[in-house]
């Protein structure tokens, strides 16, 4: 990871700003990844946006900022060449493709058991 932030837009309209800016310094061709849940679309200013979209996202979160939002993109891609999650249905978004087609109630990546 070279950086990570997080930001409290649901709080602060300059929690907006700051990721503006956050985004914004990204150099072109880095991978990022957004997420965000409930209400953080609710003062997203229009240049937030665009930072979005600047990194592959098309979604506009402002048009229902219920939803959870998730995109993984390239700083420099034009808009709607991410991959790109915008969820009404719960606070959880995920990307990509699922390997697992089975109906889950749990599931468990690794286990690791050590002797003490």
């Amino acid at each position: 990871m070279v950086n990570a932030k997080v930001f409290d837009t649901v709080s602060e309209i300059a929690q907006s700003r700051a990721m503006t800016d956050f985004l914004a310094q990204i150099p072109d061709g880095m991978i990022v990844v957004v997420a965000s849940q409930d209400q953080a679309a609710a003062n997203l200013g229009e240049r937030t946006v665009a930072g979005l979209h600047s990194i592959g996202g098309q979604v506009n979160p402002r048009q229902d900022c219920g939803r959870s939002h998730a995109v993984i993109g390239v700083k420099g891609a034009a808009a709607g060449n991410g991959i790109e999650r915008w969820n009404r249905a719960s606070s959880f978004s995920s990307v990509g493709r699922n390997p697992d087609e089975r109906t889950l109630a749990a599931a468990v990546s690794s286990v690791i058991i050590e002797k003490k």
